[in-house]
Parts: C-alpha cells; structure tokens; sequence
C-alpha cells in the first residue's frame, strides 16, 4: 500500500498489539487491518479493548486459520469486515477497494 498512487495510503505498521493500541490512541487511522495472531495482545484482545473504549475505527479483520469460536468472539464487540489471507479477496485490488469503502462509509 506505501507506493500505490491511486488511491494513495498512508501505512502505519505495529509490530505487536501493544504497540498498535498505543499508535492508535495517539493518531488514530482511518481504518485499521488487524491480524488476530500477534504477540504481547492477539487482535481478538486489541479489537475488544478498542470497541471497549470507544475507539476502534472500521477495521479488516484479516486472518489465517482462525477457528469460528474466534471469530463469534470478535463479533461480540462489533461487526469488523473479515479478509482471509490467501484468498481471492485479499488481493491487492479488492482489498484496496473494502479500504476505500470503509473510509467513506465507516
């Protein structure tokens, strides 16, 4: 996403989902692709702790092998667009496209 020109993106990355939480309470983006396996906080933890507190922008849930208990879970705290890796939908073009409509539609 750095180097697309239409439409350009800003990409900001975290490297586990304590630094992704910080990173979002301090400059919030304008929509957040999460992955559910990280270290220090999985995505199902960093979601929840977003919705929580009011601040979770409209979010792609992308994932790889992830049981359906997981994904009732995150469903709980809100109805974020799933992505799964290696599909056809997470081609760049597609999901450049749920990116574009999550800005302007939330």
């Amino acid at each position: 996403f750095d180097h697309r020109t239409q439409p350009t993106f800003i990409v900001e990355t975290a490297k586990n989902g304590v630094e992704a939480e910080e990173k979002i309470q301090s400059e919030p983006p304008d929509v957040l692709i999460l992955d559910i396996k990280m270290p220090e906080r999985d995505g199902r933890e960093l979601y929840r702790e977003l919705r929580r507190k009011g601040s979770a922008p409209p979010t792609i849930v992308f994932f790889d092998l992830v049981s359906s208990e997981e994904v009732l879970e995150i469903r709980k705290w809100g109805s974020p667009a799933f992505v799964e890796k290696g599909s056809h939908s997470s081609a760049m073009p597609e999901m450049a496209a749920l990116i574009k409509k999550l800005t302007y539609f939330g």
